[in-house]
């Protein structure tokens, strides 16, 4: 019978993994506004034109997120958040016909904020051992209000920015190693009549 297991190929061993520990997961919203100015040519010199922004995109990308350990209550704060804007405007004739591209500079928002995750509560120990959790930003999404402020048939055009509402889903983890057992499925029992 010793070997039977053997025989079946069902076999165990342990082995030393690193992996990325989920400690919590929480949403944020920042309200804003962030509010920036732009002044471009205007891609149809001395004729009125609009936003068109069915053909406008924006997005933004996360430049990373720091987080700060509270003794008194056991949880972390993120206390920095850093996002770039990147923007392609299109610009068309009140007139009518076919939008033209403008590649806006890329804006920047780095700002000191304070949020706390309500749901997560931190071993001591893994601050003592120097295993510090750090911050992920799993989905970013918000609203951004695109307006022609002064004139809109000039030879240059000033464009105000307003991005407000920034969702944010969040996770904290932590990289830990694990001795974890490695099994095949066991052989299951027949009863002999």
């Amino acid at each position: 019978m010793a070997d039977d297991n053997k025989c079946l190929g069902f076999c165990c061993g342990c082995e030393l993994i690193k992996t990325n520990r989920v400690l919590c997961e929480d949403d944020f919203t920042i309200p804003g506004p962030f509010t920036f100015f732009n002044t471009i040519d205007n891609p149809f010199p001395s004729q009125a034109v609009e936003i068109d922004k069915e053909n406008t995109k924006v997005s933004i990308i996360s430049t990373g997120c720091r987080t700060k350990f509270i003794e008194k209550t056991g949880k972390f704060e993120v206390t920095f958040l850093g996002f770039l804007i990147c923007e392609s405007i299109a610009i068309k004739k009140v007139s009518g016909g076919a939008p033209k591209i403008v590649e806006f500079p890329v804006s920047r928002i780095c700002q000191d904020f304070t949020f706390t995750f309500k749901k997560c509560k931190i071993d001591r120990k893994c601050i003592e051992e120097g295993l510090t959790p750090k911050c992920q930003l799993e989905s970013i999404s918000g609203e951004d209000t695109l307006s022609i402020v002064g004139d809109n048939d000039g030879e240059t055009i000033k464009i105000k920015q307003a991005i407000k509402n920034i969702k944010l889903e969040m996770k904290l983890d932590q990289i830990v190693q694990l001795l974890v057992q490695l099994c095949q499925q066991a052989p299951g029992t027949l009863t002999v009549k």
